[in-house]
């Protein structure tokens, strides 16, 4: 099919063509240009390929394209990206010489860039939100306002966000799906499962390789228990969603904690072996981090993997820009605490990047005290560890992540708890029956503490 050009009427720049891109926002660059930008958008969407590299490419060679480096700056600093270092700060580069040529939608996206490299995140959402309320088909500006959300953890301005994107939309039109996927998602995490169901599953009838929406539907069938529902979703799609490559190892994950509520410890551990160890992105190596903890929290040994997944966080250099990042490598350096890599790694927790920015004062406040609680839950330092959960329970949303990813820690307390202090552990327990009722864990746990009194030899 022919490429089909539209102009935009306004604003045309001197170097560039003041193109329409697939949701009629205008976009600086050449048709050449139009075209990749278009399609690096859908990948992303879709959670395919890689949407980065072409970008990049085409930011090096059309001097007037302003959003490829947008695009690639903000996920580079949302990947755990080193705010200094030269791939980021050559997006800022391009996009500051690039500024007195662009639209005044595009200089807005320039000023949430500048806002993330700064540490600013939920200021950058909010300035996207803002644009998305004055150019109501900007669906990239309300897709890094939902991302950004996903890192800060603001619940309820993520579902503000999502419903104020959705609203201008009608049912069918092109981007529609894509949103709607992205509202599930915010639904969610905000507790209103049965919605967020229904959107989810509409959102797949519009775009069928949502993997987005997917995963959405996996979060809502993992707080549900809802083990047959969650078993048929990622099986019966599973020929496309394997190859949804930015998404897929995370989907894998998912699929691993159902097996570890059915007691499947085998199968688990056989995906973090064949999917999850061997990871070479932060947030990958997150979800493996995650998963072997977890196989341990409920007695299992898993061998000499803890030696693997250190090796490979070894080789990143992502450490002290993502809270989320830093305390799942917290909890693989917990293993390894005299090796180099841990402590380079636990050097570096008091003077973070981003300054004192919103992102450096959570790494430095939450972050940098919830790391002390695993390393005291690791040494077997009941009580400090105790102590540590006591400070930062209401504050874990900050550093973001899902309810789902964030749980782990929730179920490291129980643990501890039980090591030491079967009241208290009792209490604990009882208080989450209270506030997620369908929590299968819980009342297993609950059960145990009542019928043996102690869990510390399971």
């Amino acid at each position: 099919m022919p490429l089909r050009i539209r102009y935009a009427n306004k604003e045309l720049n001197q170097k560039g063509y003041g193109l329409l891109d697939q949701f009629e926002q205008e976009v600086s660059g050449s048709a050449a240009t139009l075209a990749i930008w278009n399609k690096s958008v859908l990948d992303l969407l879709s959670m395919r390929e890689d949407p980065i590299t072409p970008l990049d490419e085409v930011a090096a060679t059309d001097p007037s394209f302003v959003m490829g480096s947008v695009f690639t700056g903000t996920y580079r600093i949302l990947g755990a990206g080193i705010p200094t270092g030269s791939e980021i700060g050559r997006d800022l580069e391009r996009a500051r010489q690039r500024r007195h040529e662009a639209s005044s939608q595009e200089r807005a996206h320039i000023d949430a860039l500048e806002c993330m490299a700064r540490g600013e995140f939920s200021r950058a959402a909010t300035l996207w939100d803002q644009l998305v309320t004055q150019h109501p088909r900007d669906l990239m500006a309300a897709r890094f306002a939902h991302d950004v959300y996903l890192h800060t953890g603001e619940i309820d301005h993520r579902l503000n966000s999502a419903e104020a994107a959705l609203r201008p939309w009608s049912e069918g039109e092109n981007g529609y799906g894509w949103l709607l996927g992205a509202y599930s998602f915010a639904l969610e995490e905000a507790g209103r499962f049965p919605e967020a169901e229904l959107a989810g599953h509409k959102a797949l009838a519009a775009n069928p390789h949502d993997c987005w929406a997917l995963h959405s539907l996996a979060h809502v069938y993992e707080h549900l228990d809802a083990q047959t529902d969650a078993l048929e979703l990622l099986g019966s799609n599973q020929s496309w969603w394997v190859e949804s490559n930015l998404l897929s190892e995370h989907i894998w994950w998912h699929l691993a904690l159902r097996l570890l509520e059915d007691r499947n410890f085998g199968e688990a551990l056989a995906i973090a072996d064949d999917r999850l160890i061997e990871s070479e992105t932060a947030f990958r190596l997150a979800d493996a981090t995650s998963l072997l903890w977890r196989i341990e929290l409920e007695g299992v040994d898993v061998g000499d993997r803890w030696e693997r997944v250190v090796e490979r966080w070894s080789d990143l250099n992502c450490f002290h820009t993502s809270a989320f990042i830093d305390v799942h490598a917290a909890m693989a350096f917990a293993t390894a605490m005299s090796s180099s890599a841990a402590s380079r790694f636990w050097a570096g927790v008091a003077t973070p990047h981003f300054g004192h920015s919103e992102n450096g004062e959570v790494l430095r406040g939450t972050t940098a005290q919830l790391i002390e609680t695993i390393v005291a839950y690791r040494a077997g330092r009941v009580q400090d560890c105790e102590a540590g959960f006591g400070r930062v329970d209401s504050e874990l949303q900050c550093i973001g992540g899902s309810r789902a990813q964030r749980e782990i820690f929730t179920r490291t307390r129980v643990r501890n708890l039980t090591k030491y202090d079967h009241a208290a552990a009792q209490r604990y327990l009882d208080q989450l029956v209270q506030n997620e009722p369908n929590r299968v864990w819980v009342r297993r746990e609950l059960q145990l503490l009542s019928t043996t009194g102690t869990q510390e030899k399971r």
